[in-house]
């Protein structure tokens, strides 16, 4: 888990007074789409990777959610160190949603039978054969 600081760093920046209307929109969607549980985790995923995307919006963040005691340059040193963490985290929240999804049970097909792409050949001769 990324450090504590970052899912603050993010509830800050969505409270905060001068952010654009657009926001407001962005949070009712966030909260309607983003399983509670991974809200936290997944903002301060995000905010690292978006951090990182590009200079303009690395000083935003840094604008919008600091409190004026830490330069840009020791805020983003901070974020660089986390990004490997940010990264393998994403990855593996995708893998589990990916896992998720994917049917429990898997119908077997036999070799001989016709293959369910609908093609009318067997299912060895037709999408059987990049399996075996």
């Amino acid at each position: 888990m990324l450090p504590a600081s970052h899912p603050g760093a993010l509830r800050t920046f969505m409270e905060h007074p001068s952010r654009p209307a657009g926001h407001q929109w962005l949070e009712e969607l966030w909260e309607e789409t983003v399983p509670e549980n991974l809200g936290d985790e997944l903002g301060s995923i995000l905010m690292t990777l978006s951090f990182i995307s590009s200079r303009e919006i690395a000083e935003g963040f840094h604008l919008e959610a600091s409190t004026g005691d830490q330069s840009f340059e020791v805020v983003a040193e901070a974020i660089h160190s986390v990004v490997p963490m940010a990264v393998a985290q994403y990855a593996h929240m995708g893998r589990s949603i990916a896992d998720a999804t994917e049917p429990a049970h898997r119908t077997k097909v036999g070799r001989n039978a016709p293959c369910p792409c609908g093609s009318g050949k067997k299912y060895k001769k037709c999408c059987g054969v990049t399996l075996h």
